[in-house]
C-alpha cells in the first residue's frame, strides 16, 4: 500500500535536512511498518526540488521529496500533477490550508481516500488585520464535514481541545491522535551524561570570551555583575548558575522580549529574601537565595532587532545571556540536560515539539495555557501551566529557590515553604541536580521521570503510526 503525507505549507528547507517534521516523522514510522511511503515538502516556485529514499530492511520504503508548487502567502497551492498515480490514501496536514480543497477534489475524483490530520481550524496570526482577513477567507469546514460523513473516515485532530471544536462544528467522527517525536533523533542514554560536565562544554564553547551576542556592548558593560570580575570565576558562576532556556524563533507570539523581561526581573530580584526557608551553615542572609541567572536564547526571526535594543538598553542582562541563532540538530538534547528549566511562553501554541522534547529528556517545563502545553502538560501536573509570563514568574523564582546543583554539591537541602511565592503543590520538593521535581506522595517518582514515560508511551511516531496503520487499513 502506497501512502502520501503532506503538509500544506510553504516550507524553508535546507540541506535536506529536517528536525522535528511531524510528516517525516510519520513517514518514517509508517515505513516501518511495511508501508510505501511518500512525503512532500513544498516549496515556493523557483527553488530547487530533490528526493531522498529511505530504504527500511524487510519493511517499507520513504521518498522525501522537495517540490517546488505554486503559493499563497504561507499556503502551498500544489499541482495535481505532483502526486503519483498509484497512491492509495493521502494524509494530509491541511488545518486552514488554501491549497488543500484543490488536492481533495483530484483524490476524490479518483476514489482515493484523504484522511485530514488537522491542528488548528482559525488563524493564529499574532497581527489582528492578518488574522481577521485570513479568517475571513474561510476554513476547511465544509470539506472536513463530507469526508467525516464516510463513518470509515475520520478527521484526525492533534489535540482534544480542537476535537471539541470540531465536534462543536457538527464533525463527531474525529480521532484525537496527538503528534509525536521521531525515536531515531532521540538520544535515549541522556541520563549517562553528567549535567555539569554539560555545563562546562557548552560554556567553553559558546559562552568563554564570547559575551553576549550584541556587539555593541561593551566588555565593560558585560562584567558588570562583582560575580563575573574574574575570569576564573566565569566558568564557575555559569556552571552554578540557574539556567533558563528559551528555543524559538523570535516573533512576537512567541514572546521572546517578554522572556527577557522575565530575566530582568529575577536578577533584579535575585537578593531579595525568598519564600523558601533554607538550612544554612550560620550565614545571616539564610532566607537570600543569591542566584546567579543565565539564560539561553536559541532561534532568530523578525524580532531580532528588538531583542539586541532590549539588552543594549538593560546592559546588567548582557553577562546573564547567551544568543544563539541556531544550535545543532544532533547536540540539542544537551541543552534540555543543562538547563534547569524550558520556559514557552506562546499563548498560542498548536503542540510544541520542544515542550515534548524537554520533557522526555526530563527537563522541567514551564508554559502559558494553550491548546498543546494544556493537552500535553495538564496531564502530567498542572502546576507548570500558567495564564501569562507574570503570573509564571514567581512559580520560576520558587523553582529555583528551592535548590540548585551549588547547594545539592554542598550538601544544603533546600525545602520549606511561604506565602510569596507559592506553587499549586508546596510540598513538592525541586531537586536541580538531578532536574526533576520530586513527588513523595508518588512512591517518589519524580514528576520530570513521569513526564519522561508519559512521552514515551503517548508521543513517539513509532506509537502513533500504530493507530493510522489501523485507520487507513480500515479506510482503504
Amino acid at each position: 500500500m502506497k501512502i502520501a503525507i503532506a503538509a500544506f505549507n510553504i516550507e524553508k528547507v535546507k540541506n535536506n535536512k529536517y528536525y522535528n517534521s511531524q510528516q517525516e516523522g510519520l513517514g518514517k514510522a509508517l515505513a516501518k511498518l511495511g508501508f510505501n511511503v511518500h512525503v512532500y515538502h513544498f516549496v515556493a516556485e523557483g527553488e530547487s526540488g530533490s528526493e531522498t529514499v529511505m530504504n527500511y530492511e524487510q519493511q517499507g520504503v520513504m521518498v522525501s521529496s522537495i517540490v517546488p508548487c505554486a503559493n499563497q502567502g504561507v499556503h502551498a497551492i500544489p499541482d495535481n500533477s505532483v502526486w503519483d498515480e498509484d497512491t492509495d490514501v493521502l494524509i494530509a496536514f491541511s488545518d486552514k490550508s488554501t491549497g488543500f480543497p484543490k488536492t481533495y477534489k483530484y483524490f476524490s475524483s479518483k476514489s482515493t481516500p484523504v484522511i485530514p490530520y488537522v491542528g488548528v481550524l482559525k488563524s493564529h496570526n499574532p497581527s489582528s488585520i492578518k488574522r481577521f482577513l485570513s479568517n475571513l477567507r474561510g476554513s476547511n469546514i465544509s470539506y472536513y464535514k463530507e469526508i467525516a460523513a464516510n463513518s470509515k473516515t475520520p478527521i484526525l485532530s492533534k489535540t482534544p481541545g480542537l476535537a471539541s471544536e470540531l465536534l462543536a462544528k457538527g464533525i463527531s467522527n474525529t480521532i484525537v491522535l496527538p503528534v509525536g517525536l521521531d525515536e531515531e533523533l532521540l538520544k535515549a542514554d541522556y541520563r549517562a551524561c553528567d549535567k555539569r560536565d554539560l555545563r562546562m562544554s557548552f560554556y567553553k564553547k559558546y559562552v568563554e570570551d564570547k559575551g553576549c551576542a550584541v556587539n555593541d556592548i561593551t566588555n565593560a558593560e558585560r562584567n558588570r555583575d562583582i560575580d563575573l570580575t574574574h575570569a576564573a570565576n566565569k566558568k564557575q558562576v555559569f556552571c552554578d548558575s540557574t539556567i533558563l532556556l528559551y528555543i524559538g524563533r523570535l516573533t512576537s507570539e512567541k514572546q521572546p522580549l517578554a522572556m527577557l523581561g522575565m530575566l530582568k526581573t529575577l536578577i533584579e530580584h535575585k537578593d531579595v529574601p525568598c519564600a523558601v526557608e533554607h538550612e544554612t551553615d550560620g550565614r545571616d542572609d539564610e532566607n537570600q537565595c543569591h542566584r546567579n541567572y543565565h539564560l539561553i536564547m536559541v532561534g532568530k526571526g523578525e524580532l531580532q532587532s528588538e531583542v539586541d535594543s532590549f539588552i543594549m538598553t538593560n546592559p546588567e542582562i548582557a553577562t546573564h545571556i547567551t544568543l544563539l541563532p541556531s544550535y545543532p540538530n544532533s547536540d540539542i538534547w544537551s541543552l534540555y540536560r543543562l538547563a534547569d528549566c524550558y520556559i514557552n511562553l506562546n499563548a498560542q501554541e498548536i503542540f510544541g515539539m520542544s515542550i515534548l522534547e524537554a520533557m522526555y529528556y526530563e527537563c522541567p517545563v514551564y508554559a502559558l495555557h494553550a491548546p498543546g502545553p494544556d493537552s500535553i502538560l495538564s496531564s502530567v501536573s498542572h502546576e507548570y501551566l500558567f495564564s501569562s509570563a507574570e503570573e509564571m514568574l514567581p512559580a520560576v523564582r520558587e523553582m529555583i529557590c528551592r535548590g540548585s546543583i551549588h547547594d545539592v554539591e554542598n550538601d544544603v537541602e533546600c525545602c520549606g515553604s511561604g506565602e510569596a511565592y507559592n506553587l499549586k503543590n508546596q510540598e513538592a520538593l525541586y531537586d536541580l541536580k538531578n532536574g526533576c521535581r520530586n513527588a513523595g506522595d508518588k512512591n517518589d517518582e519524580s514528576i520530570t521521570q513521569a513526564a519522561h514515560e508519559h512521552i514515551v508511551k503517548n508521543y513517539l511516531w513509532d506509537n502513533t503510526a500504530l493507530r493510522i496503520r489501523d485507520i487507513v487499513e480500515n479506510v482503504v
